[in-house]
């Protein structure tokens, strides 16, 4: 008897052939779903970081703007900022004139292997003053009693960079780097270009300093970077803010 051909079952290696096929195919959806999820986690988490810094940039506007020029005090090591302050009330005098009542400050807090945190703090308690004076506390000692609050973690800390290389990018130690938070006055200089500097264009004149007053504005610019939560890259978000003091 003649059994049809059609009817028999498949051989061991169209079996193997048949397996592979399958799990070639399985693989390469697999792939394309894991790639997807990744680009969908990262493009989440730049959107939540962008958020929280487009926060921080209306913060850091608010105190600046409201402050004047003459109490601005920054430093690079470690990288912080203080100025003077009228409260949430913003409040002016009985010769309209503004009332202060406290300073703010930021200051970028090491949290170890090149990571920082971003702290904006106030006196505990308002202590009114007529003219707005630098600080003479470091920003960096917080009082038990300081209102703080932590603005953001994941940033890059003072003597370290995120440094590209090719494809790829990697945080280093770089003595000297102001990490993820940089403060500066903006000045004009002679050629009729920009240049940053830690000096209060408010603290000298031109009969201490011949031609200081020529390169003077009132503008002051802030460079924030955070790097990225993503495990398997190195990535950083790099924000600059440029505002001025409206007292002057």
């Amino acid at each position: 008897m003649i059994s049809k051909r059609g009817s028999r079952g498949f051989t061991l290696v169209e079996m193997l052939v048949a397996g592979s096929i399958i799990l070639l195919i399985f693989t390469v959806v697999m792939s394309v779903m894991t790639a997807g999820q990744g680009a969908q986690q990262e493009s989440q988490g730049v959107n939540s970081l962008t958020g929280d810094m487009l926060i921080i940039s209306r913060q850091l506007r608010k105190d600046v703007k409201a402050t004047a020029l003459s109490s601005v005090v920054l430093r690079q090591d470690p990288p912080c900022c203080s100025m003077a302050s009228m409260g949430e009330s913003e409040q002016t005098n009985a010769f309209a004139a503004p009332n202060w009542k406290n300073y703010v400050s930021y200051i970028l807090q090491s949290e170890g292997d090149g990571k920082a945190r971003l702290v904006r703090w106030t006196n505990g308690k308002d202590k009114p003053f007529t003219y707005p004076r630098p600080t003479i506390a470091k920003p960096w000692e917080i009082p038990t009693d300081a209102h703080q609050k932590v603005l953001l973690k994941s940033m890059l800390d003072q003597n370290w960079a995120v440094v590209n290389e090719g494809a790829e990018a990697r945080r280093v130690y770089m003595p000297g780097s102001p990490g993820g938070f940089m403060a500066r006055f903006v000045r004009n200089t002679a050629d009729g270009s920009r240049d940053t500097s830690l000096e209060n264009p408010a603290s000298f004149s031109d009969v201490r300093r011949p031609g200081w007053s020529q390169g003077n504005t009132s503008l002051l610019v802030f460079r924030l970077t955070v790097l990225s939560t993503e495990q398997k890259k190195q990535n950083s978000l790099q924000f600059e803010i440029k505002v001025s003091p409206r007292n002057g």
